[in-house]
């Protein structure tokens, strides 16, 4: 699935924390290259059983990207746009377990 079709729902399966901040920041999410957020995915998974330094400094990067005016966002992740995806791994379930994204 490409970023641009993420929903709310489409975190259904993570700890309650992570799939509260994701549907939060959902707008966002469906903004990054999709050779990116699947990194991006990976450590909010993990909110949950994150410190709360890990957790504010992963609040405030999400954040900040947010709140960032769409032509500099696009700007600052246009070297991952450039990167090309194969349809296989686009295929994969990297909302649900973003890991497999890296193992692919």
């Amino acid at each position: 699935m490409p970023p641009n079709q993420l929903k709310p729902e489409s975190f259904e399966s993570y700890p309650p924390e992570a799939r509260r901040l994701a549907r939060e920041r959902v707008v966002l999410l469906r903004q990054l290259p999709l050779a990116f957020l699947p990194l991006l995915l990976r450590e909010l998974i993990e909110y949950d059983w994150k410190f709360p330094v890990e957790r504010r400094e992963l609040d405030q990067q999400l954040k900040y990207l947010a709140e960032l005016p769409p032509g500099k966002l696009h700007t600052l992740v246009e070297p991952f746009a450039r990167l090309q995806v194969s349809i296989e791994i686009e295929a994969l379930d990297w909302v649900s377990a973003p890991g497999s994204f890296r193992n692919s």
